[in-house]
This record gives C-alpha cells, sequence and structure tokens, in this order.
C-alpha cells in the first residue's frame, strides 16, 4: 500500500510549527523520527492532510534536568540515551541500560524517545 496524499511543511520554529497545526486542526501529524507515523501512513491507518516536519527546529533537541524534573525535547534520539551521562543520577544508568535494547543502532539513531512513549506501539522497534 501506498500512503494516502498529504501536504507537508517544515518549519524552523515552535511558532511555525504550532501555526501550521492549528491551521490543520486534527487532520495534522507531526513528524520527527518517523519510525511509527510512517508505518501507520504506509498502512493506511493514518490518514494526515497535513504532515509537519519538526525535524529543523533546533530548540527540540534538547535534554536537561529543570528542578528535579527531566525535560526530554521532541527530537532527542534514542541514542542519546546510551550515554549514562546523558542524564545525571541513576536515572541516566537506567536509561543506558535499557535503551541498548531498543531495535537496533540506526533506529536508535533516529526514532524519538518522546515518540516512542506517544505512539506506544508494543510490538514496535
Amino acid at each position: 500500500m501506498k500512503p494516502a496524499a498529504f501536504d507537508y511543511v517544515a518549519p524552523r520554529t515552535v511558532p511555525e510549527a504550532v501555526d501550521a497545526l492549528g491551521s490543520a486542526g486534527r487532520d495534522a501529524q507531526v513528524l520527527a523520527g518517523g519510525q511509527s507515523l510512517l508505518l501507520e501512513m504506509h498502512l493506511e491507518r493514518v490518514r494526515p492532510d497535513l504532515v509537519v516536519d519538526i525535524n529543523r527546529i533546533p530548540e527540540l533537541d534538547t535534554l536537561r534536568v529543570v528542578d528535579g524534573s527531566l525535560r526530554v525535547g521532541a527530537l532527542v534520539r534514542h541514542h542519546v540515551f546510551e550515554s549514562a551521562q546523558a542524564v545525571p543520577g541513576p536515572l541516566g544508568s537506567l536509561f543506558s541500560l535499557a535503551v541498548v535494547n531498543i531495535a537496533h543502532p540506526p533506529i536508535r539513531s533516529r526514532g524519538t524517545m518522546v515518540g516512542s512513549f506517544g505512539w506506544g506501539h508494543p510490538a514496535s522497534e
């Protein structure tokens, strides 16, 4: 199967992305890593009118601890968590042990942690 036709935008700022998503309503999807979205589109289970590619928005590629809470940007890839130093303390050690069980290196280099949590595909890589 092939995905249905859709429009595509690649904003460079968060406000541009929000505007694009707001103008499209419920029929828009965000593209970051694409491991889940592209599969769903290929199988025609998701048929967006608009795909908003956020890969050109640098402020979404941040990982930091703020007031004791871990803040993971939408573009932080799985492979970042392979280093125990990426996140301070025991949580960093836990992530570094767990993330190597996510798929294989090419998928970890492209897939995002936020996308995995958001889609929640139990059988995905």
